[in-house]
């Protein structure tokens, strides 16, 4: 028979990079505030952040930000963790933000009103 685990023990089991407990983390405006601040290097004002934000693009892929936060510059920043260096992500983040600007425009609106979004990627030194 096997024991089912108790929350403390999934809880101590997880590390920041897998998606149960980044998700949960993402929920807190403070954790995202310092770890993109850490990345950039610089102090950043997160104004709202939504968690697994889901992007549906009709024609083809669709996406799922880990988190995607409004700054207090006016930027959009998507954040996206990945636990394996398998891929091509300097191509998978212009995918994303290309995904966040269409789902963001309505027709008619004029290229100079398109947001600035940026997409930061936590190096794998998060763990894996």
């Amino acid at each position: 028979m096997t024991r089912k685990l108790t929350v403390k023990e999934r809880v101590e089991s997880l590390n920041i990079i897998d998606d149960s407990l980044f998700h949960k983390m993402a929920e807190d405006i403070g954790f995202c505030e310092e770890m993109i601040s850490t990345i950039l290097g610089e102090p950043v004002e997160v104004l709202e952040v939504t968690p697994q934000t889901s992007l549906k693009n009709l024609q083809g892929r669709s996406v799922i930000t880990d988190a995607l936060c409004k700054m207090k510059n006016g930027k959009l920043c998507i954040t996206e963790v990945q636990k394996a260096n398998d891929d091509d992500h300097v191509r998978r983040v212009r995918f994303d933000t290309s995904c966040v600007t269409v789902n963001m425009m309505n027709t008619g609106t004029e290229f100079k009103e398109v947001p600035s979004i940026s997409a930061y990627q936590p190096p794998n030194w998060l763990g894996s």
